[in-house]
């Protein structure tokens, strides 16, 4: 008697080949193209052994062993798996049970062959004792397995086919409520609910529910009679879920267009009832299912909602974390708009990391300081009211125009404004920014409204301006209770210094040698004195920036005079400030290097290096 062999091969060709290489054995061979038809014929007859393709048609090879080998009536039935392509990293292939696993070289059957001799030849124990012809003639009796299984597969299919729509709910994610609607019209279709409630476990809780009135909600919640009340069993069975009780706060939505499905009006008895856990890390939310009809939770019904229910947890623990997200980021952004601009609050929040972007670093940053002249004075004949009003605009002024050209407020000082160029975002042109910006703020200072102000006779308002570009330790700076992200270092102490300086040179705008070497050609820029500030030994060339350009003979004769002054040749330098008066009779800065000349040609300083010291803050 032939040995029978169910060979299982999609490809006509190569099922041909194989076909006639066991004919030629002395195998007898009955050929199936479609791998369900394969696994029904399979269960219903007993073979010497089955060969089948990993590649077969509605089922896999794999699933074709895997369904043979589950079953004990057959599981003696040696099953030979081949592929004529490389499926070393396939999981089932190499998992799925098979005896033998073969891989088809050149499309050459001659292992499969002998691989099939092996497998026939090698009698399992539990074939020792089964009479083939009896025990096929006992199968006929029992056509339901090859249903069953078939069946099972249909099963298994169906539940892939839940999975990957599950997976297609993540383009859901960043809208939290089309996802839930999404949700709703997926159980729909899986058991034809007639009222569906989910919670998530958040703080107030999220309620969305369908299939009963939010009257009906809102007459149930006032009565504390829970046993004939649908919500308040839902409500309970959260909360015994969650572990979360008290008195919590709902934010309750009614689900609606959902598909196929119609809402029930006023009160409604529901013959069934079960709840579902969503996990994720935790239980973050239950789904609690009703339906009008007895005995409406059948054993697919339950164990598709379980399986439904155990897979969205993570999706909706990303729609929750996302939309506490974009609810932070909406805060932050309100919060901090008024002292960052929007592409540097846009970079913070794209970043992996914020507590990076604060960590104590040195960084290279422009830090600009802003004082109103003559402030204190001015406030001591004005109403507190008035100066606080009038702060307020001005700052609002101020604050728009550093923030337009990149920079962020690190602080207010009374009247005075600091600002960084470079933390906690920095550009490539810090410090030009950092002038430009100054610069437009001396170009408004007409448009600044001060009627709220009196003046003192002979004031007026106007700001002065420091600007150095340096590195500096840029962090949270402060105790446990409070911190501030700032920037502390000499390079700030010098940007202070450097708006002192302005009314000392009669100039809106001073910057330093380090800022000015930032800056391309295009400048309004004047050199007016090189100093040294207190504790450093080294001189700072500083220079004034204006708005529109000097009298460009004035801006010979100053040069000509600095460079004698810087020199020591105090006597010669004398008479080019004197002639830059004469251009501008009230000019502060040439008056004072005039009035230096002559003090240091009387007294010479020592070991002079063309920088004067500055002997206070």
């Amino acid at each position: 008697m032939n040995e029978k062999i169910l060979l299982a091969e999609s490809s006509p060709l190569l099922s041909e080949q194989i076909s006639c290489a066991l004919k030629s054995a002395g195998f007898e061979v009955t050929v199936f193209s479609d791998g369900k038809e394969a696994a029904c014929h399979a269960l219903e007859n007993i073979f010497s052994c089955i060969v089948s393709d990993v590649s077969l048609k509605t089922i896999s090879g794999s699933q074709f062993c895997a369904l043979v080998k589950s079953c004990p009536e057959y599981n003696f039935v040696p099953f030979v798996l081949f592929s004529a392509e490389d499926n070393q990293n396939d999981f089932w292939f190499e998992n799925c049970g098979a005896n033998s696993v073969v891989y088809l070289e050149n499309n050459l059957s001659e292992n499969l062959v002998e691989a099939v001799k092996n497998a026939v030849s090698v009698k399992s124990p539990a074939t020792e004792n089964v009479d083939i012809q009896n025990f096929q003639e006992e199968r006929q009796d029992k056509t339901d397995l090859p249903v069953a299984a078939v069946h099972s597969m249909e099963r298994i299919n169906h539940y892939f086919a839940l999975l990957n729509s599950i997976f297609n709910l993540t383009s859901y994610l960043k809208n939290i409520d089309a996802l839930i609607k999404e949700i709703f019209s997926m159980i729909y279709s899986i058991c034809k609910y007639d009222s569906l409630v989910i919670f998530l476990n958040q703080e107030p809780v999220q309620c969305y529910y369908a299939g009963i009135s939010s009257d009906v909600i809102e007459q149930e919640e006032k009565t504390g009679n829970s046993e004939n009340s649908f919500y308040k069993i839902c409500v309970n069975d959260f909360q015994t879920a969650t572990s979360n009780f008290g008195n919590l706060l709902y934010d309750k939505k009614e689900v609606s267009e959902i598909n196929g499905f119609e809402r029930g009006e006023g009160a409604r008895h529901f013959g069934s009832y079960m709840v579902f856990p969503v996990e994720s890390s935790a239980v973050i939310g239950t789904v609690h299912v009703g339906s009008e009809r007895n005995n409406f939770f059948d054993y697919l019904t339950v164990s598709t909602l379980e399986y439904f229910c155990s897979k969205i947890g993570f999706i909706l623990e990303e729609a929750v974390e996302y939309k506490k997200s974009v609810f932070i980021q909406g805060r932050l952004r309100s919060a901090f708009s008024k002292y960052v601009p929007d592409e540097i609050i846009d970079e913070l929040l794209k970043s992996e990391s914020t507590e990076k972007q604060a960590a104590n670093e040195k960084r290279k940053v422009a830090i600009l300081i802003c004082d109103i002249r003559n402030f204190t004075t001015i406030s001591e004949v004005n109403q507190p009211e008035n100066v606080v009003s009038f702060l307020n605009g001005y700052f609002s002024r101020m604050v728009d125009v550093i923030k337009k050209h990149g920079g962020s407020i690190d602080k207010f000082m009374g009247d005075a404004i600091m600002a960084n160029f470079g933390a906690p975002i920095s550009y490539v042109d810090n410090a030009k920014r950092a002038v430009d910006a100054a610069l437009e703020m001396v170009s408004i200072i007409p448009e600044i409204p001060c009627s709220l102000l009196q003046f003192p006779e002979g004031m007026k308002f106007d700001i002065g301006i420091g600007i150095h570009y340096g590195e500096v330790i840029v962090g949270n700076i402060g105790c446990k209770d409070k911190t501030d992200y700032t920037v502390i270092g000499d390079s700030a102490n010098l940007a202070s210094r450097l708006e002192g300086l302005t009314k000392q040179y009669g100039a809106r705008i001073i910057i330093s040698q380090a800022v000015r070497n930032e800056l391309d050609e295009g400048y309004n820029l004047l050199q007016v004195d090189t100093v040294k500030v207190k504790g450093k030994k080294l001189g700072v060339q500083v220079y004034r920036s204006d708005l529109k350009p000097l009298d460009k003979e004035y801006v010979q004769l100053y040069e000509k005079g600095l460079s004698l002054y810087i020199n020591g040749a105090f006597n010669l330098a004398a008479p080019y400030f004197e002639k830059a008066l004469e251009i501008f009779p009230v000019d502060r800065a040439a008056t004072l290097m005039k009035n230096r000349c002559i003090e240091f040609s009387a007294v010479p300083p020592k070991n002079w290096d063309g920088a004067i010291s500055l002997t206070s803050k």
